[in-house]
C-alpha cells in the first residue's frame, strides 16, 4: 500500500520527506538540522532545513528517521548461487536483484558475469523495479587453471568423482576468459568493453590448491590494456604475494582483502602511497568459515529476503556438509579462518589505505542484499570502523569508485533519487540501518519495510 500511495505521488507532482535526519558521505556524519527532502521525477529537487521549505505536492514525514543515499555493493555475482553443486541449482537472478532492492541497494558492481549480465543491466535500466543499477566488468580473466575454474573442477570432483572436472569445466567455463598471451588478454578486454564493461576482472589468486596465478608479463599487460580503454583493473587477490605482484604490474584495485596471512607493514604502506583500493569482503572468509563449521545462522534480514530452502542449503549440518563433501578446499577454508582479513582492514584503516565494502554475493551465507549489511557490520564489530564511515564508504566512496559521484552517493540537488529512509540513526548503531522504511531508486519507491 505505502509502495502505491508513494509512487502515485510521484506521478502526481513531487515528493517532500520533511524532517528528516540526511547522511552526508563527504563529511562522513549527519547534516547539522533536519531537512526537508523534495524529489521530482527522478532527481533530488531541494534539500532545505526544515520548516523553511515552500510546501507543494505530497509530503512524507520523516519524524525519527534518517535518509541516506541508496547502497552500492561493489563486489556481486547475479548468476550466482548459494547451493553446493550437488544441488544443481539454477541462479535466480530476478529473485537476486529483488533482494538487493529490498535490503536499499541501489547499485551493484558485477566482477566477473557471463554474456547475460548486459541484458540484466538493461532491463533494471529501464525498469527500476526489477533490479538495482548494474555495473560489470564483464567475463573474468583468467590463467589456465585459474582460481574460480579450478576451485569449480575439484569441488564437482569432490561431489561427482571422475566425472567432475568435465562438469566443474562446463560451469565455469562461461564465466571465463582463459588468458594465454598478450593478444588473448587484449582481445578479452575489448570483447568485454563490448559488452558494456566498465572495469577488468582478473584472477590473480594462486588458491586454493594447486591454482595458477596470473603470470607476470600478462598482468603488466591486462593492466595497461585496461586503462587504455577505460575499464580498469579489478585483481582478485587472497594473499600478500600475489596483492604485491599485482602492484608491481599496475593493478590498483582490488577485489578481497589478504585473507590468509599477515600483510607485512611495508605492504600496507606501498598500497597507501600508491592510492590503492581495497574492496573489504570480510564477510567472506567469517562466514564461510561459520557455514563449515555449522554455525552460521541467519539475520533478520536473511530471513526476510530469501526462502526457507534457500537458508536451509547454508544453515547448521548443511553447512558442515559444504567442509566434508569438500575436501580439496578444506585446508583453504581453515586458512580463512585464522581471522587474518579482519586484522589487515583493521591496520590498513589505521594506516589510510581506500577501502570499500562489497559482498562477493552471491555466494554461499553472503546472500544479496542482506549481505552487504552484515558486510558493514563486520567492519564495525571487527575491523574497528565507525558506524559513519563504513555509510561513508557504501554510498560516497562507491560512487567515486563507479566514477559516478556526480550522480549517485549524496542527498543533493540533481543528483539521481537513489534513497534509503530508516527508522533511527545508523551512525549511532549499525544494525538501525535494517529498519528499512523506503527505498527509492531513481525516484521510484522499490521496497518498504512497512
Amino acid at each position: 500500500m505505502l509502495l502505491t500511495l508513494l509512487n502515485t505521488a510521484r506521478a502526481a507532482a513531487c515528493l517532500t520527506i520533511t524532517d528528516v535526519a540526511v547522511f552526508e558521505p563527504d563529511s562522513a556524519a549527519l547534516l547539522p538540522l533536519r531537512q526537508d527532502v523534495r524529489v521530482c521525477g527522478d532527481r533530488i529537487d531541494s534539500v532545505t532545513p526544515h520548516d523553511t521549505t515552500i510546501g507543494y505536492g505530497e509530503m512524507m514525514d520523516g519524524a525519527g528517521m534518517t535518509l541516506l543515499p541508496g547502497l552500492v555493493d561493489l563486489h556481486t555475482h547475479i548468476a550466482g548461487t548459494p547451493a553446493p553443486p550437488w544441488d544443481l541449482a539454477r541462479p535466480d537472478v530476478a529473485g537476486s536483484l529483488s533482494a538487493w532492492l529490498q535490503a536499499g541497494v541501489t547499485t551493484i558492481l558485477e566482477l566477473g558475469g557471463t554474456r547475460s549480465t548486459p541484458r540484466w543491466a538493461k532491463r533494471t535500466a529501464t525498469d527500476p523495479h526489477r533490479g538495482p543499477t548494474i555495473r560489470h566488468a564483464g567475463i573474468r580473466l583468467a590463467p589456465p587453471s585459474g582460481h574460480l575454474a579450478y576451485t569449480m573442477r575439484q569441488m564437482a570432483r569432490d561431489s561427482f568423482g571422475f566425472l567432475g572436472p568435465l562438469a566443474g569445466g562446463l560451469v565455469s567455463r562461461p564465466m571465463t576468459h582463459v588468458v594465454r598471451s598478450v593478444k588473448d588478454a587484449h582481445r578479452a578486454i575489448d570483447k568485454n568493453v563490448e559488452m558494456g564493461a566498465r572495469f577488468t576482472k582478473l584472477d590473480v589468486e594462486p588458491a586454493p590448491g594447486n591454482a595458477r596465478g596470473m603470470p607476470p608479463e600478462l598482468m603488466r599487460a591486462i593492466a595497461a590494456h585496461a586503462d587504455a580503454v577505460g575499464a580498469p583493473a579489478v585483481a582478485h587477490v587472497g594473499g600478500p604475494e600475489d596483492t604485491a605482484a599485482a602492484l608491481d604490474a599496475g593493478i590498483r584495485i582490488f577485489a578481497h582483502s589478504v585473507n590468509t596471512a599477515s600483510m607485512p607493514d611495508a605492504l600496507i604502506d606501498r598500497m597507501v602511497a600508491e592510492d590503492a583500493t581495497v574492496i573489504s569482503t570480510l564477510i567472506l572468509p567469517v562466514v564461510m568459515t561459520e557455514m563449515a563449521d555449522g554455525e552460521w545462522q541467519p539475520s533478520q534480514l536473511d530471513v526476510k529476503l530469501n526462502d526457507t530452502h534457500t537458508l536451509a542449503l547454508v544453515t547448521g549440518r548443511a553447512g558442515e556438509a559444504w567442509r566434508d563433501s569438500h575436501h580439496s578446499i578444506v585446508d583453504w577454508i581453515g586458512e580463512l579462518a585464522g581471522g587474518w582479513a579482519a586484522q589487515n582492514l583493521a591496520r590498513m584503516r589505521e594506516r589510510g589505505v581506500t577501502v570499500l565494502p562489497g559482498t562477493d554475493a552471491v555466494i554461499p551465507a553472503s546472500l544479496p542484499g542482506a549481505g552487504l549489511h552484515r558486510e558493514l557490520a563486520l567492519l564495525v564489530e571487527r575491523a574497528g570502523y565507525t558506524p559513519s564511515e563504513v555509510l561513508a564508504a557504501a554510498t560516497g566512496g562507491a560512487a567515486t569508485l563507479l566514477g559516478e559521484a556526480d550522480n549517485i552517493g549524496r542527498v543533493a540537488p540533481g543528483m539521481q533519487a537513489d534513497l534509503l529512509l530508516v527508522e533511527g540513526d545508523p551512525t549511532d548503531s549499525i544494525e538501525q540501518l535494517s529498519n528499512i522504511v523506503v527505498t527509492w531508486r531513481a525516484g521510484v519507491a522499490v521496497s518498504s519495510g512497512r
